[in-house]
């Protein structure tokens, strides 16, 4: 019988164009495999991943990283599920095999929208993966980068517009059950460096998130179906995630001493109320390098029962026949996939 619950761990971090080299570091990112095997699957959204987004206009590849994640989970029950990438920005799904069959995955789709230079280039923007889980139950993942700097507040809301009119054909909030969005929004605290940094020495994450631009858009623009108000988020107790002087967990020593931010975030949409619980949301002050820290969260997603479950299909020659059940005399194969020859942006299944 299929699950009633799901364990995610979803996690999101702005690499800033630098590779994880040390194999300390992925273990600080990701679940340790000793525990693993309590979670179900496994969102991994990233940022200027071990590139720059200059870099990524020559060669947009994640192979590499893609790679290195296969190998992270290679001896766990985790199977590479999908992934997408726009330049810098890449997104990937892994689902524990034991929980989740992948006969009972159906409808897995990728998309991009790109909302950086003239509204056009992936520089900013966002990708997603989406599918249906157990014949029944829709879920959707968006990492998304979006419009950088202090002032540029209607930038970030013009971009968010954009994503949710093109990531999906219809209304993504009367089509899919739970929704993850996460990566690098960009808001920033209004308030000096000065104030700032006496407010995160003393805790005061209240007084900071009352001058967070994210939680102050989703307030202004309650009523006028601004995208994010649609959304919940965690409560956070852990410090601003940027901008850290590299290989340290020093604020912005340069010229420009930056304001400290919540840039990087984790939101969540439930299409029935509390539907989703979060266990855990932070961040990871031991990952140094890059100028921005990783923030994870943990969630547990209740399913609703569908009536209509039909028996799991066999494995047929190493392809596992999916049954599009909108069309039951219709069957359409998923091949067995491994993420060391996948990065790819084009749906398995149509």
């Amino acid at each position: 019988m299929p699950a009633t619950t799901l364990k995610l761990y979803l996690v999101t971090f702005n690499m800033g164009g630098t590779p994880v080299q040390k194999k300390h570091d992925l273990q600080l990112l990701l679940p340790p495999i000793s525990i693993l095997h309590g979670y179900d699957l496994i969102c991994i959204a990233t940022q200027e991943c071990e590139k720059t987004i200059q870099q990524s206009f020559l060669n947009a590849s994640k192979q590499h990283w893609e790679h290195k994640l296969n190998s992270y989970f290679q001896p766990t029950s985790f199977v590479f599920l999908q992934s997408c990438t726009l330049l810098a920005m890449h997104l990937i799904l892994f689902v524990n095999t034991i929980s989740i069959k992948e006969s009972q995955i159906s409808n897995l789709y990728c998309n991009s929208v790109a909302c950086g230079l003239l509204n056009q280039v992936g520089n900013k923007g966002a990708c997603a993966i989406y599918f249906k889980l157990f014949d029944h139950f829709n879920l959707l993942f968006i990492n998304c980068h979006l419009t950088a700097h202090q002032e540029n507040i209607k930038e970030r809301r013009e971009n968010l517009d954009k994503i949710f009119a093109h990531i999906y054909a219809t209304n993504v909030f009367d089509t899919f059950d739970g929704i993850f969005l996460l990566g690098d929004f960009n808001y920033r605290i209004n308030g000096n460096r000065k104030v700032v940094d006496t407010l995160i020495r003393l805790g005061y994450w209240e007084v900071l998130l009352a001058n967070d631009q994210l939680q102050m858009e989703r307030t202004k623009y309650w009523e006028d179906s601004f995208v994010l108000s649609h959304f919940k988020e965690s409560s956070i107790h852990f410090k601003p995630t940027y901008k850290f002087d590299r290989h340290s967990n020093h604020y912005d020593s340069s010229k420009k001493q930056r304001v400290p931010a919540y840039t990087d975030r984790i939101l969540y949409f439930e299409r029935k109320d509390q539907s989703i619980t979060v266990l855990e949301y932070k961040s990871v002050e031991m990952i140094k390098l890059s100028d921005h820290k990783p923030v994870y969260a943990t969630m547990m997603v209740a399913l609703e029962t569908n009536p209509m479950v039909t028996k799991e299909q066999p494995i047929d020659n190493g392809n596992v026949v999916v049954t599009i059940h909108d069309e039951p005399t219709t069957q359409q194969t998923l091949p067995l996939q491994t993420a060391k020859n996948n990065s790819t942006a084009v749906c398995l299944i149509n």
